[in-house]
């Protein structure tokens, strides 16, 4: 776990989930981070099923933003976006 916060810290997150998920089979990969569940895929299919079905249920909010801003940028996989076009 620590690791995981050492990588987010050094914005060496993608380097990180890379090794974790050639370790795994599948490529897909659950992590715990704090009781919270972090799930890592580059699985297409599991992609798509996200995507196109479950993307609104992933909190996205402004500590996930902070993190990510690295690797995600402003995109709108990296904040959810009220009806009102603020950051939640």
């Amino acid at each position: 776990m620590w690791s995981l916060f050492s990588h987010m810290r050094n914005n060496t997150f993608i380097d990180y989930t890379r090794q974790v998920l050639d370790d795994v089979p599948g490529a897909t990969a659950e992590l715990n981070m704090l009781g919270s569940r972090m799930i890592l895929t580059r699985d297409p299919r599991n992609i798509k099923t996200v995507m196109l079905t479950k993307f609104a249920e992933f909190e996205k909010g402004k500590l996930v933003h902070e993190i990510f801003k690295g690797v995600l940028g402003d995109s709108v996989f990296a904040s959810k976006l009220t009806g009102g076009g603020q950051d939640t």
